[in-house]
């Protein structure tokens, strides 16, 4: 059964340029949801959205962006239903390797981004009615950790662990906002092909990538997509300080 959002739905994805940001924004607007597709980098216009896609520039790290993004749009549309926050980045490197810059980067970007935007959110979504949604892209690494992600794999940790405090504040307050996480494995995204495009050879370091799968292979960005349209959806209304695996089996065993 395909999941159509209400029309009034209105949902914000970061990191909507490009990867798994993108895809989400995508099937949000498949079912039917007004979407707010924020990201740094410029943002690519469907043809085909029905003037329910909403490019906006948001650098994920500033408190002032998100205040003003957030009050513009309860301005605009008088509600915020769903906040999926996927805006992330990635420098590999063991612990010994790592620069401290490219560690409090992805600090900054993975985890302190999401630490402002719940705020934010939680802030508009109290003061409506009806239920609202925060969904947050952690990783699989947040899990199953390898040598060279020894930063990325931290911030993702986090990642889930705020997930979880998050969901359970909200519960306890009584409010209606569900938060919950996704994790997935290695998805064929611009962000992986950029660590393959770096690796001496691309093949071998395509191999080493998908072997971290049982089954083999990458995952899709739709597969993750798919998951994060469920989560946002009444379906999901019982999933609260959840973090959903999808791995291909990364971290089942």
């Amino acid at each position: 059964m395909a999941i159509e959002f209400s029309p009034d739905f209105v949902a914000i994805v970061t990191g909507a340029a490009s990867g798994i940001g993108e895809g989400i924004a995508a099937d949000f607007v498949r079912a039917g949801a007004t979407v707010i597709a924020a990201d740094i980098n410029p943002i690519a216009k469907p043809a085909a959205d029905g003037g329910r896609l909403i490019p906006r520039t948001l650098d994920v790290t500033s408190e002032a962006g998100w205040t003003s993004l957030i009050d513009g749009i309860i301005s605009e549309y008088g509600r915020l239903d769903c906040l999926v926050n996927v805006a992330g980045c990635v420098t590999v490197g063991g612990i010994e390797d790592l620069k401290l810059d490219a560690f409090d980067r992805m600090i900054d970007v993975n985890l302190r981004s999401i630490f402002i935007s719940t705020q934010q959110a939680i802030r508009a979504m109290k003061a409506q009615d009806g239920s609202g949604s925060i969904i947050n892209i952690a990783s699989a690494n947040a899990l199953k950790a390898q040598s060279w992600t020894s930063g990325y794999a931290a911030s993702k940790a986090a990642v889930m662990s705020l997930t979880r405090t998050s969901a359970l504040h909200c519960a306890e307050q009584k409010y209606p906002i569900r938060i919950n996480a996704i994790l997935p494995g290695i998805v064929r995204t611009p962000m992986v092909e950029g660590i393959l495009a770096s690796a001496p050879d691309r093949e071998v370091a395509f191999a080493e990538l998908a072997s971290a799968h049982p089954t083999g292979r990458l995952l899709e960005v739709s597969e993750i997509a798919a998951v994060a349209t469920f989560l946002a959806s009444p379906l999901a209304s019982g999933i609260l300080g959840a973090g959903l695996s999808v791995d291909c089996g990364m971290t089942a065993g």
